[in-house]
């Protein structure tokens, strides 16, 4: 039940950045684009190359992590 509850908080929270972002955007001293970004973000919705680019940088640090926990 509390997994159902946190994952509506991530959810409104989320739109409620995108939507700031966009009314946002239309503010010439506020920068509506980040707030879209990190809305997008919480929602878990990653271009492909960003999405790539995360997986190899966790099997990186997955690597060394390993490297350094096994003795030699």
């Amino acid at each position: 039940m509390i997994h159902i509850a946190k994952k509506a908080v991530k959810t409104t929270f989320a739109v409620i950045l995108i939507i700031l972002g966009v009314i946002s955007g239309f503010i010439p001293f506020v920068q509506g684009w980040i707030l879209i970004l990190a809305g997008l973000a919480l929602l878990g919705i990653k271009p492909h190359h960003i999405r790539e680019k995360w997986h190899s940088l966790k099997e990186c640090w997955w690597k060394k992590k390993q490297a350094s926990i096994e003795p030699e």
